[in-house]
């Protein structure tokens, strides 16, 4: 069987699409805390500071201490450990972190128009008007800078980058779930000898990046067929 990630924009109802996709199929729902917080007892750095990889902004420190760069091998790291097993949803940032080669991983975007995500903040979240433009503001720099990091893309919404787009203001909870799952059948994201390889492969690249981040290196890291690439410019990180 194969997995699915889910990446979203703010107030585009991913965490409902995701419960329903879970309760559809049985899969188990992966988050970014349950992701991050792996990164932690892996790293011995504290969650906080991990989840700050996610943000816009970055310390100006970094350039010294690699913190973000560090938090993401971890996270890859966390990420790896959890590829054994198939049938799962994993939502938010860290599914980015997949590399296009696992094929049997549907990759997913929510997207929508600001006018429903305005209305979804004020009812589902309770905030005013005001309150939801400044997260989404926010949320939108994040996702930005989050995504041109991994990709070098600046449309964090970018079709190239998944296997499927939904317009939520379109396509009401249930109907996503039901459209996601069933382009889960398609052979395309089945499990293959290629794909199962590509698995072994991140997680021993992934095993490496971060063994040489905790001794201060800050170099990506990519196997093929068990051979280790280091990398020096990141300017892309998938």
């Amino acid at each position: 069987m194969s997995g699915i990630t889910l990446f979203s924009g703010i107030f585009c109802n991913e965490e409902a699409v995701a419960l329903d996709i879970v309760e559809t199929t049985g899969y188990r729902l992966v988050t970014d805390r349950a992701i991050v917080k792996q990164a932690s007892e892996l790293s011995g750095i504290v969650e906080d500071k991990i989840c700050k990889a996610f943000l816009a902004k970055t310390s100006v420190f970094n350039q010294f201490t690699f913190e973000k760069e560090r938090s993401i091998a971890y996270l890859r790291l966390a990420i790896a450990g959890m590829l054994d097993k198939t049938e799962f949803v994993m939502s938010g940032f860290s599914s980015l972190l997949i590399p296009r080669q696992i094929s049997h991983v549907l990759r997913v975007c929510l997207t929508a128009g600001s006018a429903y995500q305005i209305e979804a903040g004020k009812t589902t979240a309770g905030l005013s008007e005001d309150d939801v433009r400044v997260q989404m503001e926010t949320g939108s720099q994040d996702r930005a800078k989050w995504v041109h990091l991994l990709s070098g893309h600046t449309d964090p919404y970018d079709p190239g980058l998944y296997d499927m787009v939904i317009p939520m203001d379109q396509t009401g909870t249930a109907a996503a779930s039901a459209h996601i799952h069933q382009t889960l059948l398609n052979e395309a994201v089945r499990v293959s000898d290629e794909s199962t390889a590509a698995v072994l492969d991140f997680k021993l690249a992934a095993r490496v990046e971060a063994e040489l981040a905790t001794s201060g290196h800050s170099v990506r890291v990519e196997s093929n067929g068990g051979a280790v690439k280091l990398i020096i410019d990141q300017g892309v990180l998938m």
